[in-house]
């Protein structure tokens, strides 16, 4: 499912036009991404938490030269399903 899928799919159920829904989910992500940007925590109760998580620096190998290289510490968002979304999953 694309942005747009998702975007008629929620248009459709909700009478709302598309452009208006696309207008929030565009708003809702730019908020959820500044806000782990920033250290925080986003909690959509029933359906997850997005975080960030530091990844430790580490020495890889560059797939054609053979080099090794440093990798540098860096944040990586991370997402956490909740039980609910995951009992959906598996059913």
């Amino acid at each position: 499912m694309t942005k747009l899928d998702l975007v008629r799919k929620v248009a459709a159920q909700t009478g709302y036009e598309q452009v208006t829904i696309n207008a929030v989910l565009d708003s809702a992500m730019e908020n959820i991404m500044g806000a782990v940007a920033n250290g925080e925590t986003v909690y959509l109760r029933g359906f997850g938490a997005f975080s960030s998580h530091i990844q430790k620096g580490r020495v890889a190998q560059h797939i054609r030269s053979r080099m090794s290289i440093l990798v540098p510490e860096h944040k990586k968002p991370f997402f956490k399903p909740y039980p609910e979304f995951k009992e959906m999953l598996n059913k």
